[in-house]
């Protein structure tokens, strides 16, 4: 055997093996490639960029609550509900889970983060406006925060609420998320406001691009949650022509007494720490109100809010 042939053979050899070796790394650099472009999706969908491409990156939580509160009640009742059921929501884990599948924001122009708790940048009105804010904050939630939550929750900042229990029914399999659902203590086709009333997503996708109209229109000026619950059947009578709107409903599976509301001083409150001790209220038919039974308190201040909440931890 030549030289020669000896030489060309190791060529090939190491030919073959330059070539293996070539492949492997196209391999490697096409996978660095795809790592690279997937990281860069993934921070372009940050909030502030485009938050409904990053909401199908993470996962969406059960519910998100806010208090209509304002600058005044801010440093009592707003301070209050953050020391107490706030932070205990903020805390809340489910098996498994390493964050809390609720959120509690304060609907108010004013940074809140001196109490822990996150606001949203929606316009101040009066007293009397307080429908305005409220749909502000709906249409806010619609616009910013829709794939976030299964539930939306308005409630006032002088109400107390049960974070556990109030999940547990939430978690109903047997609750159809299709339906647009509006749930709370019915008062006619709307629901009482003081202890709340919780939107699914389906029924804010539906109700989200008539908010704006509803906060316009003098037709639905007045009484916070009775004009919510009239804009709720102008917004399905507009994207569900033949949707038989059932109105405000109780929450499934619940016991029909979990929106509790009475007056600061009604002589009831005595009994706070007597969970079974049942009682009628004004514009209830039910003898069989117990604060054990309900979920959301209203109205509750100062001191007995942090009574409520020793007596549930």
């Amino acid at each position: 055997m030549s030289w020669i042939a000896v030489d060309d053979s190791f060529s090939r050899v190491y030919s073959m093996r330059f070539i293996s070796k070539l492949k492997y790394l196209c391999y490697a650099a096409s996978l660095l490639l795809i790592f690279v472009a997937t990281s860069i999706s993934f921070i372009r969908f940050l909030p502030g960029e485009n938050i409904q491409l990053y909401q199908h990156v993470r996962p969406r939580k059960q519910l998100v609550i806010f208090l209509l509160t304002s600058t005044k009640t801010l440093p009592t009742r707003g301070r209050d509900v953050s020391l107490t059921w706030g932070r205990r929501a903020k805390d809340y884990r489910e098996l498994g889970s390493i964050v809390s599948p609720v959120d509690v924001v304060f609907s108010e122009s004013a940074d809140t983060s001196e109490y822990g708790i996150s606001h949203l940048p929606v316009p101040d009105v009066s007293y009397d406006d307080l429908y305005k804010k409220t749909f502000s904050t709906f249409h806010y939630l619609y616009k910013h925060h829709l794939n976030d939550y299964e539930w939306f929750m308005k409630a006032d900042d002088d109400t107390f609420i049960k974070i556990r229990s109030l999940l547990a029914l939430l978690n109903n399999p047997s609750i159809n998320a299709s339906e647009p659902l509006l749930l709370g203590r019915k008062g006619g086709s709307w629901c009482w406001g003081g202890p709340g009333y919780i939107l699914n997503r389906r029924m804010l996708s539906l109700m989200g691009p008539y908010l704006p109209y509803c906060k316009k229109n003098k037709r639905f000026h007045g009484e916070e949650d009775v004009m919510f619950g009239e804009c709720m059947k102008y917004a399905l009578s507009q994207a569900l022509p033949d949707y038989q709107n059932p109105g405000c409903q109780a929450i499934p599976g619940g016991n029909g007494h979990e929106f509790l509301a009475l007056g600061h001083n009604d002589v009831l409150w005595e009994h706070f720490n007597e969970p079974q001790y049942t009682f009628s209220i004004p514009y209830s038919d039910s003898s069989e109100w117990s604060f054990d039974k309900a979920i959301a308190l209203h109205t509750v201040r100062g001191s007995m809010m942090y009574q409520l909440n020793y007596l549930y931890e």
